[in-house]
């Protein structure tokens, strides 16, 4: 017996040795004059994690002081909680309370259940959810069983299907999720800028529902993730023109993004990258040989957009473009153009040396009289998500009458226009004494 109980402790030792950073650990999570919430951390932070995240329980209760790890008990009975990944920051620059780790603490009680996604604004009525041309666009993303943005599986769902699942959120910065739960706790609803706090119910039955599909589809074959290059910030800081991304899309499946430049500054706004999105679905991440045959006959828009989407991992990188001719998959820079510019030829371009004006042939700029609006803002990732396959049904609301603007829809007729309205510009530009803007 003695050579038994020494066996036990040496693989409990082992197993703490090597447990994730914060794993089983309670937090107090401050609620600035209201008092604290407990956040479990459930998958905890790995030595050779790409990504700085943590999966974590937040249960939506004040508690006076912090509370204690023998106190918390099971998710299953807390009624409600928040999930969602978080970075550690606020745990390793001590904003949050540590009050220590949960005794007993089992992994497989507190599991990272597949999450549902859509379109709709749960926010709103019932009643209100479907109202677009698109309708409501359901999806289950299930990722490994680790802290992580990148899904293994992305299934089309019912409303009924998805309402199943958990909704989960990330929060890159702590003040985010203390300004919801102070919206929360004082009954106020979020504004814009704010994170909604979105609560999840919690049950026996909840739980052993979420674990049965997450194993289910975590053993598919199709759940094997393609090779491709780390989540972080080499990564995205390493990205080049000719790069390929593969991305989850709304409603579910994945489709893919080839980077064309990484305007310089002047050319950006609040984004680091040119995009083009594919008019392709694939019902599993494809590969780089699903995509080495594309052609720009095959975008569907084009965007500028942040790469945060890989550093956090919820886009990867696939791989480069062996053949990549940036002439081929030329963008339309950005430009404005008053209503007089309009019909003078006049356009307002950025360039290293500030804002400059210049004439361009009117009859070259109305090859594509959209092409200045194409890129000079900036799409969000989950835009870019919802917006391809909103595109590739025919359900976009610029192809259904709801505006008279078509600036996301792409097709091969337009990078001729770009090619020679770029280069109008830029010949403008020169014969003004100033620099090109790319």
């Amino acid at each position: 017996m003695p050579n038994q109980a020494n066996k036990r402790s040496r693989i409990a030792t082992h197993v703490d040795a090597v447990r994730p950073e914060f794993e089983g650990e309670l937090w107090a999570v401050p609620v600035p004059r209201r008092g604290v919430c407990p956040l479990v951390i459930t998958r905890g932070l790995r030595k050779s994690a790409d990504v700085d995240l943590v999966y974590a329980y937040l249960q939506p209760k004040l508690y006076d002081t912090a509370p204690n790890p023998d106190a918390i008990g099971s998710p299953e009975t807390w009624g409600m909680t928040w999930l969602g990944l978080i970075s550690t920051t606020p745990l390793r620059k001590g904003r949050w309370t540590r009050c220590g780790p949960l005794p007993g603490f089992d992994p497989a009680h507190w599991p990272v259940p597949p999450a549902r996604h859509s379109v709709v604004n749960e926010c709103e009525p019932v009643e209100l959810w479907g109202q677009h041309p698109w309708g409501e666009m359901w999806s289950v993303e299930t990722t490994g069983d680790e802290p992580t943005m990148t899904i293994v599986s992305n299934t089309a769902a019912t409303r009924e299907e998805a309402l199943q699942f958990p909704k989960t959120q990330v929060v890159t910065a702590a003040s985010q999720l203390e300004k919801s739960l102070v919206d929360y706790f004082a009954g106020r609803k979020s504004s814009f800028w704010d994170m909604p706090l979105i609560l999840n119910k919690t049950s026996k039955d909840l739980f052993q529902h979420w674990e049965q599909h997450a194993q289910r589809v975590r053993s598919s074959p199709d759940a094997v993730l393609p090779p491709m290059l780390p989540a972080g910030k080499k990564t995205d800081r390493g990205l080049k023109a000719g790069m390929w991304m593969g991305l989850p899309l709304t409603g579910g499946g994945f489709g893919a993004a080839l980077l064309v430049e990484k305007p310089p500054k002047h050319l950006r706004f609040m984004a680091d990258a040119v995009v083009m999105a594919m008019r392709r679905r694939w019902d599993r991440w494809p590969r780089l040989e699903d995509l080495s045959m594309l052609t720009p006959a095959d975008v569907v828009l084009v965007a500028q957009t942040s790469m945060i989407c890989v550093r956090d991992g919820r886009w990867r990188v696939l791989g480069a473009q062996s053949d990549f001719d940036p002439q081929a998959w030329v963008w339309p820079l950005p430009f404005a153009q008053t209503p007089e510019g309009k019909k003078s030829g006049q356009v307002s371009v950025s360039t290293s040396q500030g804002v400059i004006v210049v004439s361009v042939d009117p009859d070259i700029l109305n090859l594509d009289p959209l092409a200045g609006q194409r890129c000079s803002g900036m799409s969000s990732y989950g835009a870019i998500e919802a917006d391809a396959p909103r595109i590739m049904a025919g359900t976009h609301w610029c192809q259904t009458g709801a505006s008279e603007s078509k600036e996301a829809i792409v097709n091969p007729t337009h990078f001729a226009a770009w090619r020679r309205i770029n280069d109008a510009i830029r010949d403008a530009i020169v014969r003004n004494g100033g620099k090109s803007p790319a």
